[in-house]
């Protein structure tokens, strides 16, 4: 295969599952975490990831040595989910073209912020751009993870069973438990009239002695945990050949 068809079928999404197991998902996976790793080790001041949010990490003003290493694996990464687009369509449309082609949607707004907040957002051109587009980011990969479970439930309820459901329902849990964490400790801090719960200070914590799991950085990074075990789980549980379910033909009388 030369390099034009090589570069032509990444963007198709034509890749077999076996590329996608053992070397797309590993190194999506590994530029993410080694970045943020890296981030973590050269960050000014001991990084507490139950209080301190995710964009300290990658912030110029707050990580001036580090920031670089996240928002590099951020873009790379990113880009290297491209092909989930067309992977997914291809095999998940054939059970339910309409979900999974709005499950692509939503995998590409958030591919694109993603990488918009590795780029554009470091430039410091809008004020919270990066805060946005990590939002928006986050909002796109579990929409596309909701909607491209669809076809897979669809596939189920009509007794093909050709999915691990168990492997779907970690996924979901995954993916929908921070959501409801992050806006249970919004409005605890609305409530409570806590504001900084949302830009966390740990002196505060300390000092009121809340737990973690108020924390809006606590469920921040339960999302992001949540987005790479949806990343891993969703290519492992989707077969190589994913077979339509045909309609039985109704017998004339």
């Amino acid at each position: 295969m030369n390099a034009k068809d090589a570069f032509t079928n990444f963007f198709r999404g034509t890749i077999s599952r076996k590329t996608m197991l053992t070397k797309l998902v590993p190194v999506i996976g590994a530029v993410f975490l080694i970045g943020f790793f890296i981030a973590n080790l050269v960050f000014p001041e001991p990084y507490d990831w139950r209080y301190m949010v995710i964009s300290d990490l990658v912030g110029p003003e707050t990580n001036p040595l580090g920031y670089i290493f996240p928002t590099v694996g951020l873009v790379t990464g990113s880009i290297l989910m491209i092909p989930f687009l067309g992977y997914y369509q291809k095999k998940l449309g054939k059970i339910c073209r309409g979900s999974t082609g709005v499950g692509s949607f939503f995998m590409f707004v958030g591919i694109v912020s993603f990488i918009g907040m590795g780029t554009i957002a470091q430039f410091g051109l809008v004020d919270r751009l990066h805060e946005y587009l990590a939002g928006v980011g986050f909002v796109g990969v579990i929409f596309s993870g909701l909607f491209y479970s669809c076809p897979i439930l669809k596939d189920h309820s009509k007794g093909a069973k050709q999915f691990n459901m168990r492997l779907l329902a970690v996924m979901l849990v995954m993916l929908v438990v921070p959501v409801v964490g992050l806006g249970l400790s919004s409005l605890y801090g609305e409530l409570m009239h806590m504001p900084w719960i949302n830009n966390p200070d740990i002196e505060k914590f300390e000092l009121y002695r809340f737990p973690a799991w108020v924390s809006f950085a606590f469920w921040e990074w339960m999302m992001f945990v949540g987005v790479v075990v949806y990343i891993f789980t969703f290519v492992i549980m989707v077969p190589e050949e994913v077979k339509p379910f045909v309609k039985p033909i109704k017998k004339q009388r």
